[in-house]
């Protein structure tokens, strides 16, 4: 659908190519692509990897780096990127299901922390539960030296790859008996099946947040910005507006619009990020809503105004 609408602006799509370097200038900003292509290697076992084809010099009047949570335009322009709070880990599953979920998404809070349930297509759905007591020894190792050595703004890395989390050698916390446990503690109103599983993970979610969104004519927006925990989708969704006021400023070329971009995305996340202004209990909340606020702002799927007429309907204001 993207490809598509961006086709119809004649915008065409380099596939396989990435950022090598960048260099802001007045300007300007002088990028080096390079264009990746798979290449055969082995001499007993063969097997494929990238490999530059091509380096490419390009002058653009402007770079976003929309990049993701380990954006390399980011990092080129040594933006720091610190952790503003706890990270949390879950353990992931989807599963196909017998069960009517409808197009809603279920948030669980209890003891154990918190579980989100999200239907997917074809009967499908995906459970995500918080592992309060869990904590992946090699995650942490690697985030202490990167730390140690004066690189804290690197993130830990994210499993993307589907197929190898799926093989028989995971770990216990994700096999299909720790899965019926999590649904019986956290959700006993899930009665329907557990069918064929066909993902399962544990993800580690940071909630860190960069200095600046960016300056002159290198920005950022979305995830290379921003992270934060899973239940309110608000790194990606929140990253959309941010994309679209970025275009415009860069459009408008009116003078202060990108410092007011980086403004007005600087504030609102440290609000989310309860860095500033946290949610705080009404006379109305209920008690055991007071006692979460905190822990609610990550899982309110908006900010600005929306955000705080959510929060109101649990009886939190800003």
């Amino acid at each position: 659908m993207l490809e598509r609408e961006l086709a119809a602006r004649d915008v065409k799509i380099q596939w396989r190519h990435e950022v090598a370097e960048l260099t802001p200038n007045a300007g300007s900003v002088t990028v080096f692509l390079n264009k990746l292509e798979k290449e055969s290697r082995g001499y007993i076992v063969a097997h494929n990897e990238w490999v530059v084809a091509k380096t490419t010099e390009t002058q653009v009047p402007y770079v976003v780096g929309a990049d993701g949570y380990n954006s390399r335009v980011r990092r080129r322009l040594g933006i720091q990127f610190p952790e503003v709070g706890a990270a949390q880990y879950f353990a992931v599953f989807e599963f196909q299901t017998k069960a009517d979920l409808g197009h809603e998404m279920r948030l669980v809070f209890d003891e154990g922390g918190m579980s989100v349930l999200w239907p997917l297509p074809n009967g499908y759905c995906r459970w995500s539960f918080e592992l309060p007591d869990y904590h992946d020894i090699d995650a942490e190792m690697i985030k202490d030296r990167l730390f140690t050595a004066g690189l804290g703004y690197f993130p830990t890395e994210r499993p993307k790859e589907r197929e190898a989390s799926s093989d028989p050698g995971h770990p216990a916390i994700l096999g299909e008996t720790s899965l019926r446990n999590l649904l019986a503690d956290r959700a006993p109103w899930f009665l329907s099946t557990v069918d064929h599983i066909t993902w399962r993970t544990v993800v580690r979610f940071e909630r860190r947040l960069t200095s600046s969104f960016g300056s002159g004519h290198c920005w950022l927006a979305g995830d290379a910005a921003h992270t934060t925990g899973p239940a309110g989708i608000q790194s990606m969704n929140i990253g959309m507006f941010e994309a679209e006021e970025l275009a415009a400023a860069l459009a408008s070329g009116a003078p202060g619009e990108l410092d007011a971009y980086n403004a007005r995305w600087t504030q609102a996340w440290r609000q989310l990020h309860g860095l500033e202004s946290p949610l705080r209990p009404g006379p109305t909340a209920d008690p055991w809503i007071a006692q979460h606020a905190a822990a609610l702002t990550s899982c309110l799927p908006a900010h600005g105004a929306e955000l705080a007429a959510l929060a109101g309907q649990l009886g939190l204001r800003f």
